[in-house]
């Protein structure tokens, strides 16, 4: 019972963090539109002068760095033991932006690695393979699907599903060494803390493995919530996409930072 009022109190704690600083919301919101005006500006469209493309695409991912790394100092300034969030600055955020990007990327190879390691096992590559001879040997399966051998369906379907199944679990796994990892890079300022699995194992031990998974449940259910809402209102006028845009992205984004810190300080 204790665990499960930690854990709400630091999700309650999260979810008002982007209310009480409205006024650092309001500016992710303004970068959030800018780089959603880039993305679907005819300069990437192959509409526009090269020379204006490429000099759009800088600015977008400059502005898209300058998120990511104002999310990473929002965990620092928690960790660090402040309840405000921290005031903008552009060169300090496009480093921590840039390291975010790398940490990601680390983080990201390690369920790559052990997907393909299991899709191998399980034969699925090699059922994958199978279906790509077939079909250059047989053209007309392009066509129609049904002419495919039911036995090499089904087997494959059935590896699929072993594989996807074991993913899934890797991928959260990952997840939940990433959030502490990133809390380590944030606070410490240094990628190489961000990567050191081991006492990364030790700090969700101290932490409690029983609070931690209460939390990183809760957060990805608030998550997923936000992250639907977040379609459903695209799925509808522009004033919906605009809300989305304006208000859930930029929300999600102090919410999750916010959390984090806060969960790294039960260690």
């Amino acid at each position: 019972m204790i665990k499960i009022n930690k854990s709400f109190n630091i999700i309650k704690d999260a979810l008002t963090y982007p209310l009480f600083n409205w006024k650092k919301m309001l500016v992710l919101s303004v970068l959030n539109l800018v780089i959603t005006l880039i993305a679907i500006s005819p300069e990437l469209n192959g509409n526009g002068n090269l020379i204006l493309s490429l000099i759009t695409l800088i600015v977008g991912f400059i502005l898209s760095f300058l998120i990511v790394g104002f999310h990473v100092n929002m965990i620092a300034h928690t960790v660090h033991g402040y309840d405000k969030a921290p005031n903008f600055n552009c060169v300090k955020d496009f480093q921590n932006g840039v390291g975010f990007v790398l940490l990601s990327f680390l983080y990201c190879l390690i369920p790559i690695v052990i997907i393909v390691i299991v899709a191998f096992v399980t034969g699925l590559l090699d059922h994958i393979l199978q279906i790509g001879s077939f079909i250059m040997k047989n053209t007309i399966v392009l066509v129609n699907t049904s002419l495919l051998p039911d036995e090499l369906i089904a087997n494959t379907i059935s590896r699929l599903g072993i594989t996807a199944l074991v993913s899934f679990i890797v991928i959260l796994f990952t997840l939940s060494l990433f959030y502490i990892g990133l809390a380590r890079f944030a606070s410490m300022d240094n990628i190489i803390k961000g990567v050191d699995l081991g006492t990364i194992i030790n700090t969700i031990d101290g932490i409690g493995i029983k609070l931690y998974l209460i939390w990183f449940i809760m957060v990805l259910i608030i998550l997923l919530l936000l992250i639907f809402i977040n379609f459903y209102l695209f799925r509808f006028s522009f004033l919906g996409g605009l809300i989305a845009i304006l208000l859930i992205v930029p929300y999600m984004v102090m919410f999750l930072s916010r959390s984090i810190g806060l969960i790294y300080m039960e260690a």
